[in-house]
């Protein structure tokens, strides 16, 4: 699976557990709302994203790093524009997901840093 060796060893944390090795283990889940933030440029162009990130929670549920991964526009831009919303929706998310607070991971039974990827779906509201 490709996306298990993408993942491996791209955030800096030697403790933290993979969780797509661990199949049965439910990922942790945002506790509340994230936050809502949105690109100007990309309101005014009606352009709605999925970023994928890596993310690195604490073992108490905090997110301590983003790593943007992909970013999928819904709509089809030249290329400069599309660079700038990706770099847009990408700074973004790594704001969204800072500090925002997750159930805190539990791998075969105890609290641990994870590392995890997860689609970011950033829309208009």
């Amino acid at each position: 699976n490709s996306s298990v060796e993408r993942a491996r060893g791209t955030v800096d944390d030697a403790d933290a557990v993979d969780i797509s090795f661990y199949p049965n283990i439910a990922p942790p889940r945002p506790l509340g709302r994230l936050r809502k933030i949105y690109p100007s440029a990309a309101r005014e162009m009606v352009v709605e994203s999925v970023v994928n990130v890596e993310i690195l929670i604490s073992a108490g549920g905090k997110v301590r790093q983003v790593k943007v991964i992909g970013v999928r526009l819904s709509k089809s831009l030249p290329r400069e524009l599309r660079r700038k919303l990706s770099a847009d929706f990408s700074r973004d998310a790594r704001r969204i997901l800072m500090g925002a607070r997750f159930t805190p991971p539990v791998v075969e039974g105890r609290r641990v840093p994870v590392r995890m990827e997860m689609p970011l779906r950033i829309r208009l509201d």
